[in-house]
């Protein structure tokens, strides 16, 4: 992953300098489909959480089995 300084730099030096996006790729020693996707994307693309961690999987059986274990009053 590369930092928001790079991207910074990239997209000011295609889209504000108006270097092509090879010439970028050259100048910055990256692949042209990473200067592509830095120039869709303002900030660098960060890590999506999952829908239910581990933990939250765990508090649910738990108190699933609680309560099935759970003595019942009359």
């Amino acid at each position: 992953m590369y930092s928001v300084d790079i991207y910074n730099r990239v997209r000011r030096a295609c889209l504000k300098d108006g270097m092509s996006a090879r010439e970028a790729a050259r100048y910055f020693n990256k692949d042209r489909k990473t200067i592509a996707k830095m120039l869709r994307h303002e900030l660098p693309p960060g890590y999506s959480a999952q829908k239910c961690h581990a933990g939250q999987r765990l508090t649910v059986m738990l108190v699933s089995l609680t309560r099935y274990c759970a003595p019942t009053r009359p």
